[in-house]
């Protein structure tokens, strides 16, 4: 009931509070916003308040002539006058009508009260020329430790500290207004309410300029998708034709390169599965399900345009929703492979001469570095350019914030550093490649040891990840980190929150812990290719039962910390580092049972 009363009083409050019908009079409101500009005057723009003041007068004039005419003693006289009064101030009554109402299902924890878009953007004013409104989203500070006393999973104590608790109410406001008039103006108006209740204002765009950028862009876009159309036709035609009139099965001079567009041929490699000893079994399918769980452990960002949150929340209190809310292994489970697979195939294809040439090293970081940049910033000029234009309607595109960040920092994801320079970051979840990309730079000291000696080989792992191990626990003791990223943005802390992303989340020297592992994992791939590995049954078993036991532990065990339980630096350090270790040690069994015929029947 308290939940419910809080939300509730906030929008009855804020969905009347600039209502003229809310005050007794209309000299009322027109005399108390007229009041509260003129005596803030430097918080609010002289053309702001000028059209605030327009909108208030002709809210005035509206509910001045709703008169009956019949009782005056010329009354089609005043019948003209009401009619033409009314149409040159109808538009005040349309904006008003824009704003967010009192929205259902307030109980079920509603946060958003969203008003009618194209009804407030296309308001214009017959008297006031210059006069347009926006639409913007003015974001409510709701005390939710006051409301949510049942459910300690969420720990914020305002709705302003996690946007994922965001309450929203729309307001239809003159253009001529800045997001931080409008938040000016909320906070001044409403006399019911305390000071600050409005956190903030965010406006959507009006008008969207296409920039030479956007057209560049989509030329060699068009370009591109050309190529691969006629490519693709060309590829085909020959296939189908060649013998037929004597051509040549392998494309010669520019064809050659002109093919390498083709569809055709690009998606039969692309989904091709050869059938092959050095196949290594099962990656794509921890792959698929790894993006999977990505994906699905995003879901939390929806919570702010649910309408019935607090079921949502309620669910995600069982401990079964804590693989969800847990869903940061799976970016563990993608590093894994990665060590995994360049461990196969670096140490397969080397050996202790080849070590020695430089080329080849200039080829080990040439290739990944020209292989992953030109799509990456093929996908980052297409981000840049084309987002904004998503960007229309009442809602926000996710993301948007980054783009005006990029055109300054863009060179930081290029060099692949964006998750060390964090400010701000440019295409923030991209910073998976580059600590991805920094552990490949640091592989060879891994690496080469295993091509002299195993021993050698695993005595390098073991240092590395006894390094690991070591700055976690330093980082979590020195800046007090929680280890969990929806904790630390719960927080409402903004320096805590960039330690916590900068010192342990996203930083390569402490995410390695799996791509060691897998480094190892791809070894005895190699290794055991052309020898049958022989495990007695009862280790397999055993193996099985303690890889699912240290997987789940992993996964569940800040279950109570999540929700209000108190850890002492040194468990949330030691469950930080070990968690994903114990979890790399997990999937990296499932990975080598699978392909020595220890996975089941199937394998």
């Amino acid at each position: 009931m308290t939940r419910l009363l809080i939300i509730l009083c906030s929008f009855v409050y804020l969905s009347q509070g600039i209502n003229f019908n809310f005050f007794n009079t209309t000299d009322e409101l027109l005399h108390i916003i007229a009041n509260r500009i003129h005596h803030n005057y430097t918080e609010v723009s002289s053309k702001c308040a000028i059209h605030m003041i327009q909108w208030a007068e002709s809210l005035a004039a509206m509910s001045a002539v709703a008169v009956q005419c019949k009782k005056s003693p010329v009354p089609m006289v005043c019948e003209q006058l009401r009619k033409k009064i009314l149409k040159q101030n109808k538009y005040a009554a349309v904006q008003l009508d824009a704003f967010g109402k009192i929205p259902e299902n307030l109980a079920g924890f509603t946060k958003l009260s969203m008003g009618d878009y194209d009804e407030c953007v296309e308001i214009t004013s017959p008297i006031h020329k210059d006069y347009r409104t926006q639409f913007c989203w003015a974001h409510l500070n709701i005390p939710w430790h006051k409301s949510l006393e049942d459910n300690s999973l969420i720990q914020a104590v305002d709705s302003c500290s996690d946007p994922t608790l965001d309450v929203k109410w729309s307001v239809c406001m003159p253009r001529s207004c800045s997001e931080k008039d409008i938040h000016n103006l909320l906070n001044l108006l409403p006399e019911h309410l305390e000071d600050g209740f409005v956190c903030r204002v965010s406006c959507r765009p009006t008008e969207i300029p296409y920039t030479a950028g956007f057209w560049i862009v989509m030329t060699l876009l068009a370009i591109v998708v050309g190529l691969a159309i006629f490519a693709s036709i060309v590829d085909h035609y020959m296939q189908k034709n060649g013998e037929k009139y004597g051509l040549k099965k392998e494309p010669q001079g520019i064809m050659r390169y002109i093919l390498c567009f083709s569809a055709v041929s690009n998606g039969r490699r692309i989904f091709a599965v050869p059938k092959s000893d050095k196949m290594v079994h099962g990656i794509d399918c921890i792959r698929f399900f790894s993006f999977t769980w990505v994906i699905s452990g995003h879901f939390f960002g929806f919570l702010a345009m649910a309408d019935n949150a607090y079921v949502l929340l309620n669910e995600m209190s069982k401990l079964y929703y804590h693989v969800w809310m847990n869903a940061y292994y799976s970016v563990d489970s993608f590093f894994l492979l990665s060590g995994t697979m360049l461990s196969y195939v670096f140490i397969g294809s080397s050996n202790k001469k080849s070590i020695t040439k430089p080329g080849v090293w200039g080829l080990f970081y040439l290739h990944r570095y020209v292989r992953l940049t030109v799509p990456y910033a093929a996908y980052l000029l297409f981000y840049i350019v084309t987002l904004p234009h998503l960007n229309t309607g009442p809602n926000e595109v996710v993301g948007l914030e980054e783009i005006q960040s990029c055109g300054g920092v863009w060179w930081a994801n290029m060099l692949y550093i964006n998750n060390i320079y964090r400010r701000p970051q440019c295409l923030t979840i991209s910073w998976y490649l580059a600590s991805d990309t920094q552990m490949y730079v640091f592989s060879p000291l891994f690496l080469v040891p295993f091509i002299f000696s195993p021993l050698l080989g695993v005595l390098a792992v073991l240092v590395g990840l006894l390094l690991s191990i070591s700055l976690t626990y330093y980082n979590v003791f020195t800046f007090d980190l929680p280890v969990t990223f929806m904790l630390a943005r719960q927080s409402g802390n903004d320096l805590l929150l960039h330690r916590f992303m900068l010192y342990l989340y996203e930083a390569f020297y402490i995410r390695i812990i799996p791509f060691l592992v897998g480094i190892v994992v791809g070894y005895i791939l190699l290794k055991t290719r052309t020898t049958k590995l022989v495990l007695k049954k009862g280790f397999v078993i055993a193996m099985w039962v303690a890889a699912v036991a240290i997987s789940l532990s992993a996964l569940l065990t800040p279950y109570h910390y999540q929700r209000g339980a108190y850890w002492t630096r040194f468990q949330r350090a030691t469950y930080f580092a070990f968690g994903r270790l114990g979890w790399s040690l997990s999937i990296g069994w499932l990975i080598i049972a699978i392909n020595r015929g220890y996975g089941g029947k199937k394998t």
